[in-house]
């Protein structure tokens, strides 16, 4: 109950919100059962928002998606006040619609994709500043964020000239490992949870996947090589991002998508515990229109997704969310986003109350 006495003095939420959020209260709130199934549907979701504010319309939407938590961007990031007045507002419209804390992610890679710009540089010829990295995460912690999309896992095996590379801390497999399994317990010392992405891996994408529809033909030997920078961190790892890439010597659908790649492979393979989350579903390539956006959403959970992240646009975000409350007589979705509400619930409980 000390990070309830702390969040409630550093939210300003009431003495009797607090109530709620009791070991008793989250054992109650974690079962779907007697819940209308548009307040389950949120804790399924990730998304963003426009500014550096949460706008009077955004309010609304977030009342009526009760979404489990946010993504930031560089446009939602003006200084360290301005960040940690919207990450509380982000927090208190959570628990006041939710009874739960919400994720507050960012994309913040070790000499790789930045919001903050913190963690560049922080590799030099193949000596890691871990005092800058300490830096960074605190930084990080300190302004209201709680989930790194962070670290990439995507091993290159034999592939060169990989779009993804720039991004990797390191190229061979084992120093990869070491420093990803550093990374994510130093992390979850600083109170932060990571995100390994992108499974089973875009080592070998030659384009951004955001900006082109990828297919990455290589043999299943060496697919399940790439598998190999991830299973080394599967134990510790919290969250696991998909990727939209197509793997065809492998399944017909992307790996978003896929129940071969997410429950045979992450779940009963490596033996995946945590929390799988989609890449960003807003901007994919598969399709443009919202209503094939929906379905891909709908597809997702039903293969083995527990967080759809859509990361813009919450105005239209708002079609796909109708479309996807229309499929709650679809057995395999409801049932598929009941339990995901029941994980998502007792995920938190354990690693944010």
């Amino acid at each position: 109950m000390s990070y309830l006495r702390s969040l409630k003095n550093f939210l300003g939420i009431s003495f009797f919100l607090l109530l709620k959020l009791s070991s008793e209260h989250v054992e109650f709130v974690c079962q779907a059962n007697g819940k209308v199934f548009s307040e389950i549907l949120g804790q399924n979701l990730v998304l963003g928002i426009s500014g550096r504010k949460i706008t009077e319309g955004e309010i609304r939407l977030i009342k009526k998606f009760k979404p489990a938590g946010f993504v930031l961007y560089s446009r939602n990031i003006a200084e360290k006040h301005q960040l940690q007045e919207l990450t509380q507002h982000l927090q208190s419209l959570s628990f006041e619609y939710s009874n739960l804390p919400a994720f507050i992610m960012v994309d913040e890679e070790p000499g790789g994709a930045t919001r903050f710009g913190l963690l560049t540089h922080v590799i030099d010829g193949g000596k890691v500043n871990w005092s800058r990295i300490v830096t960074g995460l605190r930084l990080l912690k300190d302004v209201g964020i709680n989930v790194l999309l962070a670290p990439i896992a995507d091993w290159s095996y034999k592939c060169r000239d990989a779009w993804i590379g720039k991004r990797l801390p390191f190229v061979d497999l084992n120093s990869l490992c070491s420093f990803n399994k550093n990374f994510i317990t130093v992390a979850a010392e600083m109170g932060l949870l990571t995100t390994a992405k992108h499974f089973p891996g875009l080592g070998c994408a030659k384009q951004d996947v955001h900006f082109a529809k990828i297919k990455i033909e290589i043999p299943e030997c060496e697919y399940f090589e790439m598998l190999k920078a991830f299973e080394c961190i599967v134990d510790l790892a919290p969250m696991i991002m998909t990727s939209h890439a197509l793997y065809p010597k492998v399944d017909r659908n992307i790996a978003t998508i896929s129940q071969k790649i997410i429950q045979d492979q992450l779940r009963n393979f490596l033996k995946f515990k945590g929390i799988v989350i989609t890449d960003d579903l807003m901007d994919m390539l598969e399709t443009s229109s919202i209503i094939a956006k929906a379905e891909i959403a709908k597809q997702a959970i039903i293969a083995g997704a527990n967080l759809l992240t859509f990361s813009h646009r919450l105005e239209l975000f708002e079609k796909i969310f109708e479309y996807l409350l229309g499929e709650e007589k679809n057995v395999n979705f409801k049932t598929a986003v009941e339990k995901n509400y029941t994980l998502i619930c007792k995920f938190k409980r354990e690693k944010l109350m």
